[in-house]
């Protein structure tokens, strides 16, 4: 299966660097390249990461991740990109052979996200690579500051 497991070392690791590196509104963007269970695509998605439960755990203490997932290769929208649980996740679909909500092929297609960090906000845009435009049902600010 394409399952992660996550070793005890691993999480480990993981809070020692986020703990390190914590400030209000600082951006500590994560990648994993499978998905936490029902936290993007609407929900609509199984999960393919077996402790999910402890790796939600850890990250929910640390409102500033921004968590970046693959593997489903559904489409990016907003609608289906992003989730917020005490953190921010994005599903970054993938540019080969993304697919829609119905599990359709999308041709000529190469999606992609691009990450713009300011001083009060992180700004995350769907981008289609091929032809070099926006997405436009796919742009979010987080970690925005009052």
């Amino acid at each position: 299966m394409d399952f992660a497991f996550l070793s005890e070392t691993q999480f480990n690791w993981l809070e020692e660097v986020l703990n390190k590196n914590k400030k209000p509104y600082k951006p500590i963007f994560v990648f994993l390249h499978q998905p936490m269970p029902y936290m993007t695509l609407g929900g609509l998605q199984r999960g393919y990461v077996l402790q999910w439960q402890r790796l939600n755990d850890i990250l929910s203490q640390h409102p500033e991740v921004i968590l970046f997932n693959g593997h489903t290769h559904y489409e990016i929208d907003y609608k289906n990109m992003v989730s917020q649980a005490n953190f921010a996740i994005f599903n970054s679909s993938s540019l080969a052979y993304p697919i829609d909500k119905n599990r359709n092929l999308i041709k000529n297609s190469a999606p992609g996200l691009v990450v713009e960090v300011y001083e009060e906000k992180v700004v995350i845009k769907g981008r289609e690579f091929l032809t070099q435009d926006w997405i436009n049902a796919a742009e979010i600010a987080v970690l925005e500051q009052a």
